[in-house]
């Protein structure tokens, strides 16, 4: 049985991702938790600044690498693939509360994982870039996180959240454009008599489109604007909306196999208010309410 996924994604490092993925935990008792990044750690791997713990109540579930699975507190469920990193990912299940590193889920184990487990909700906590490799899955939900990092200016922010926030209105493209690519790991070209030719793992700024009889270029990374602007007799299909670097509203051929929905907006500017009102002002142009992370702090 599939299960609800709850992406809960950042605009940078250290903006309030744990916090938000450690209330919702506190509001589903049987939720199952996993991360493509490295969280619950006591300090960032990179900047070394004091982080939040996943802490995790028994009856729920973790996604997580054996290093980080004491045997007396978990209930080892299943293997579910290997990090090359990080080791073996398994699924357990909590037996006695306390915190948890939750780390090293790859897209194997996140495609078991929605269909294994007496749970109904996965929370998957983790940076967008790296959510973009690993892939989404369809119908998903996302929270997005947006806060400051110690060098970020207000115009950065708003350009790299207007490129997120843009990205949900990529139309999902026909049903039968997606069960053509729905398996597909390559880039790809689908002609108009309905065949599908794979055209390997080549770069697709590198392939002359102009050269295949295609009416739909499946595209399974990154996809630029320049690629777009010059190849406007195809159609591109995106493996997830997220993937397009640039402003998809300017173009109407692009499309994507996995519709997400953006269901809540946190903003954590504590110490940098003077951004917060183009922000909010921002998100309110495409019908988002905007939370303070405050506010779970204060829940909590």
């Amino acid at each position: 049985m599939a299960k609800e996924i709850l992406y809960v994604v950042g605009n940078a490092k250290n903006v309030g991702k744990t916090t938000v993925t450690q209330y919702l935990l506190g509001r589903h008792s049987r939720a199952c938790v996993a991360s493509v990044g490295l969280d619950g750690e006591e300090r960032d791997s990179v900047t070394g600044k004091r982080k939040p713990s996943l802490e995790l109540c028994p009856g729920q579930y973790v996604v997580t690498c054996d290093q980080f699975l004491d045997g007396a507190r978990f209930e080892l469920l299943e293997n579910l693939d290997e990090n090359p990193v990080a080791g073996i990912v398994w699924l357990a299940r909590v037996v006695l509360q306390g915190k948890v590193v939750v780390a090293g889920a790859t897209p194997k184990s996140l495609q078991a994982v929605s269909r294994l487990g007496d749970y109904d909700l996965v929370i998957v906590d983790g940076a967008l870039d790296r959510l973009v490799h690993a892939g989404f899955a369809d119908n998903a939900k996302v929270i997005l996180v947006v806060g400051t990092s110690d060098f970020s200016t207000e115009e950065a922010i708003l350009r790299s959240t207007e490129r997120v926030v843009k990205s949900f209105a990529i139309p999902l493209a026909p049903t039968n454009v997606r069960e053509k690519f729905s398996d597909r790991t390559d880039v790809c070209v689908l002609s108009e008599d309905g065949s599908v030719k794979e055209l390997g793992e080549s770069l697709l700024g590198e392939i002359d489109l102009t050269k295949t009889a295609a009416s739909w270029v499946f595209v399974p990374g990154i996809l630029t604007e320049e690629i777009v602007g010059r190849n406007k007799h195809v159609n591109f299909c995106l493996s997830n909306p997220f993937a397009f670097l640039g402003d998809p509203l300017k173009f109407g051929n692009i499309y994507t196999v996995k519709k997400l929905t953006l269901t809540d907006v946190y903003v954590n500017f504590f110490e940098r208010q003077e951004f917060l009102p183009r922000l909010v002002k921002f998100f309110e142009s495409f019908g988002y309410t905007v939370k303070d992370l405050l506010a779970l702090h204060k829940e909590g």
